[in-house]
């Protein structure tokens, strides 16, 4: 186990649990939010360590982070869609603050897709850079004439 390694997996995994867990507070839900946080973090943490190299490892650590990235503001938005379910349209037409807190979440979630996302592929580019196996040295052809 080297310690590029552990760097990988404990900063990488770190980098995880907290998206995750910024993502998934919206659900209101305890349970969930410690489940996916802890899910994304021990996955992320795991691919790291069980890289070949230290380059992988930050390959992997890389893709766990993109697809905590990716996947967290989709969840954010079914949550809040759940939330919504609670409330009527007449309630919207009602209040003023059910409204306007309905308006502010809708921009929460397009603001945190587009960080999701733009972060994501950032992620994503990098962990497949890093992840890709080494090429295999040049050998010249079994067929070619010699001198």
């Amino acid at each position: 186990m080297t310690v590029n390694r552990i760097i990988a997996a404990v900063l990488l995994g770190t980098a995880s649990l907290v998206t995750a867990f910024t993502f998934a507070v919206a659900a209101n839900n305890m349970a969930f939010t410690t489940m996916m946080s802890g899910l994304a973090c021990i996955g992320t943490a795991v691919a790291a360590l069980k890289a070949p190299s230290g380059r992988r490892a930050w390959g992997r650590g890389f893709l766990g982070l993109a697809a905590t990235l990716l996947v967290m503001p989709f969840l954010l938005a079914s949550a809040l869609g759940q939330q919504f379910d609670y409330h009527t349209a007449q309630s919207f037409l009602d209040d003023e603050t059910a409204l306007s807190g309905a308006i502010v979440s809708g921009l929460l979630v397009g603001v945190s897709t587009l960080f999701g996302m733009v972060f994501g592929a950032i992620s994503l580019v990098i962990g497949l850079l890093l992840n890709r196996a080494p090429a295999p040295p040049w050998q010249p052809p079994q067929d070619m004439p010699r001198d």
